[in-house]
């Protein structure tokens, strides 16, 4: 899997069809070294080529998001802000942050959470991340679940 990550993607892919492009999705949100830069041009091929239908596949990777989207925002609200700010406390001067930094970040997430976590959702990389603080800032679970889903529908395009 490690040796060569595109052959294995195209393998579960060629497999599994959607359910493997869900499943690889929502592994690459949780696990980031599983690049969607492999997953979505892949799924676009196998669409492309007649073997899935192209609308299917961005279902398919919309859901996979979803559910990653869900796992990190679940370990984030389980673990609180409480605990990021003992963690800042504790080891913020070797990570450089300052619970001053985290305050701010904080207040600025409050502010633009809709728009960050839609926005987010398009953006290689940052789609997994945008997740934590969504967890640890306890956004509304209904509202996460629609931003993100509009955001990968829209990010998850092959």
């Amino acid at each position: 899997m490690l040796a060569n990550p595109a052959d294995w993607v195209t393998d579960v892919i060629d497999s599994s069809d959607y359910l493997g492009v869900a499943l690889l999705v929502a592994l690459e949100n949780v696990f980031p070294p599983i690049p969607s830069e492999i997953v979505l041009p892949f799924a676009g091929f196998v669409a492309s080529d007649g073997d899935a239908n192209l609308i299917g596949m961005i279902v398919a990777a919309t859901i996979g998001s979803l559910v990653g989207a869900l796992i990190l925002y679940g370990v984030s609200a389980w673990v609180g802000p409480d605990r990021v700010g003992q963690i800042v406390v504790r080891y913020g001067r070797w990570l450089r942050i300052t619970t001053d930094d985290v305050v701010k970040a904080e207040r600025w997430f409050d502010r633009y959470s809709g728009r960050a976590v839609l926005l987010c959702r398009c953006i290689p990389l940052i789609r997994s991340l945008i997740s934590i603080p969504a967890g640890f800032r306890r956004m509304a679970l209904g509202r996460f679940v629609v931003y993100t889903t509009i955001g990968s529908a829209f990010g998850t395009v092959p």
